[in-house]
């Protein structure tokens, strides 16, 4: 009897690695883009962290990301109206443009939506290239909270394309 109940036990660990109980830890690869339809997207927009730009995602990763700095949206007569798209050092911001809040080629955003349909929220630590180089930014996902706790993961953002990459994984 005690060899058959060992048997049971391995059968059973088996059933739970094939249907992904056991292994929720491993790294998933995702992917999406950069939205520009949505109204509130690369517009003027005031948060608790002060001012700045929100970017649509969709994907893997879905909802809203914050972005601090100084968005002063494109007239009627450009291109993308109510948007503010190209990152500027300018004072002031030219219409259409972006200034992040702090200089430097790195920003911290904060994330608000879903990942893989689970909702809550997370910062962004980014990389932005070096003007002459690469159109590659690259993002590390940090602090994540509510439904996303335990969220780890990685990936760049092609800026000529508008879409992401990301490695990730909901560890703990």
């Amino acid at each position: 009897m005690k060899h058959s109940a060992g048997v049971l036990v391995v059968l059973l660990l088996l059933v739970a690695v094939s249907t992904g109980n056991v292994s929720a830890d491993q790294r998933r690869i995702g992917s999406g883009y950069v939205d520009l339809e949505p109204v509130e997207s690369f517009a003027p927009a005031p948060l608790d962290l002060g001012v700045g730009r929100f970017v649509a995602l969709r994907g893997t990763i879905d909802g809203l990301n914050f972005e601090p700095g100084t968005c002063n949206p494109d007239t009627d007569q450009g291109p993308f109206p109510g948007k503010c798209l190209i990152f500027t050092n300018s004072v002031p911001v030219p219409p259409g443009q972006f200034k992040r809040a702090f200089p430097g080629q790195r920003s911290f955003t904060l994330f608000e939506g879903t990942v893989d349909g689970k909702a809550g929220k997370f910062f962004l630590d980014i990389l932005y290239p070096e003007p002459d180089e690469e159109q590659v930014t690259y993002f590390t996902i940090r602090d994540a909270e509510e439904g996303l706790e335990g969220l780890e993961g990685d990936g760049s953002l092609n800026l000529l394309t508008g879409r992401y990459e990301l490695s990730y994984r909901f560890g703990h």
